[in-house]
């Protein structure tokens, strides 16, 4: 049986000053996040023609959702459900993705391991150089309230795991 844990970090991480996040059964997300939401999508059942479009925070996934919509013939106008249909996986749950129209698309900065799986489904992995995403993220936890970080400062230090295979990132602030 496994234990499930959620944890709201103080903002601090080995003495350096962070923006605020919650910890999940060991996944980073946002305060806003609920972390039922969060534990709903790693049990979701994906359908042969769903499209996960998997990024890193700030770093092109609602280009890559506008382009997905457009090449499926989808309204992306403002009075389209464009909004409800571009939420973000680990943010809405499974119910919500469950009834979004099909072939879904489904966003997430999950890391790629833990998105469900299923042969006929698509993957959109996004990478971007990681000094582009530590700026772009930088200013975004500056301007949004929820991480508690608007006086944080530029001086960023990127520590990399290589576990799995895969390079992690962490904007580590001072």
């Amino acid at each position: 049986m496994r234990m499930y844990t959620s944890q709201l970090m103080s903002g601090r991480m080995d003495g350096k000053r962070q923006p605020l996040f919650q910890l999940v059964d060991g996944v980073k997300i946002p305060l806003g996040f609920s972390p039922e939401s969060l534990r709903s999508c790693l049990q979701y059942k994906p359908s042969p023609g769903d499209i996960f479009i998997d990024t890193f925070p700030k770093c092109g996934t609602n280009w890559a959702k506008r382009i997905v919509q457009l090449l499926l013939g989808r309204d992306t106008s403002e009075c389209s459900d464009y909004g409800l249909s571009t939420s973000f996986f680990e943010m809405v749950g499974e119910k919500v993705i469950k009834n979004l129209p099909q072939p879904r698309i489904i966003c997430t900065h999950l890391e790629y391991h833990l998105l469900p799986q299923h042969p006929e489904a698509k993957y959109i992995y996004i990478v971007l150089n990681p000094k582009d995403c530590c700026v772009s993220f930088f200013y975004h936890t500056q301007k949004t309230k929820v991480y508690e970080f608007e006086t944080g400062h530029s001086t960023s230090i990127w520590t990399f795991s290589s576990r799995d295979k895969r390079a992690m990132a962490t904007i580590l602030v001072t």
